[in-house]
């Protein structure tokens, strides 16, 4: 792999994608839902090729309710820019979900999920490892909640110890990578009221913190994983917002969803890797949307 000196990689998430251009995300403001998330990842994408990155990460959330029609445009649009070679995703609840009470058998769920990523030749055991460069290895994890009974449950993550064991067993298979970098769906850390006031956030309500978080044992292990093995980052999206902490000595940095203006722009991010400081930054990028 031939070595480059400075190593782009871009990171979009939670599209909520639907099947029909217009339909409404599915969201707690049912009288105000967003629109439009289609179009809006059509005039994202146009920006994101034009930046020619060597990698495009989507964490999870690809589509709103799971629709293959979704998956498919999606997709569309990350061949119609020649990118998809260079694109890695993984699931998140709502492409697995059960936003309602359950009427599939709970085998269903990540099968909607591995069918969709199949279309784009994506990884479908997880976790898994990719080179995106010399320097530069992507671990991808699934911290969707398949078999979920109601709507209540579908946001809360789970990784489980088997998967954990053998993410552990990866890292160590590539402890000598400059840069190791871990997706997944769901936050590591939604901190307390009094931890995000300090760091100067809008703390999570009760609900949201029961209701959106990953496991407690399971981020915990995780986290713990990628102090030992020194990964340079944990990136997530699921919060729809876009922190960049460090918790116990781990870096964890979250997207917005990128379908959703703020301001009337969308949002993503870019990383730049330095083969020569091995120094890995991040910036804010953002699209005008009419």
């Amino acid at each position: 792999m031939a070595l480059i000196s400075l190593v782009k990689m871009v990171h979009i998430s939670d599209l909520h994608l639907t099947a029909e251009d217009g339909a409404a995300r599915s969201e707690p403001n049912i009288w105000n839902a967003l629109r439009g998330m289609n179009q809006n990842f059509r005039v994202l994408m146009e920006s994101v090729a034009k930046s020619d990155p060597a990698a495009i990460v989507v964490t999870g959330d690809v589509t709103d309710r799971g629709e293959q029609r979704a998956w498919e445009i999606f997709w569309e649009a990350i061949r119609g820019h020649g990118l998809q070679d260079r694109t890695w995703v993984i699931p998140g609840n709502h492409d697995v979900c059960v936003l309602g009470l359950r009427r599939r058998p709970k085998s269903e769920d990540l099968a909607r999920a591995r069918a969709g990523l199949s279309r784009g030749n994506q990884p479908i055991a997880f976790p898994w490892v990719r080179k995106i460069s010399h320097d530069m290895t992507l671990f991808g994890i699934d911290s969707t909640n398949g078999g979920n009974r109601t709507g209540l449950t579908n946001a809360v993550g789970g990784l489980g110890s088997d998967q954990l064991i053998r993410l552990g067993k990866l890292l160590r298979g590539h402890e000598a990578d400059k840069c190791k970098l871990i997706m997944l769906h769901h936050s590591p850390n939604i901190p307390g009221k009094e931890t995000a006031r300090r760091r100067g956030e809008k703390p999570a309500s009760f609900f949201e913190r029961a209701t959106m978080s990953l496991d407690e044992r399971d981020r915990l292990c995780l986290r713990i994983l990628a102090r030992v093995f020194g990964v340079k980052a944990i990136l997530h999206g699921h919060t729809h917002d876009s922190p960049d902490r460090r918790v116990n000595g781990v870096r964890i940095i979250g997207c917005q969803a990128s379908t959703e203006p703020l301001n009337k722009h969308l949002y993503y991010r870019s990383y730049t890797l330095s083969s020569k400081t091995s120094r890995f930054n991040t910036a804010l990028n953002r699209v005008m949307v009419l």
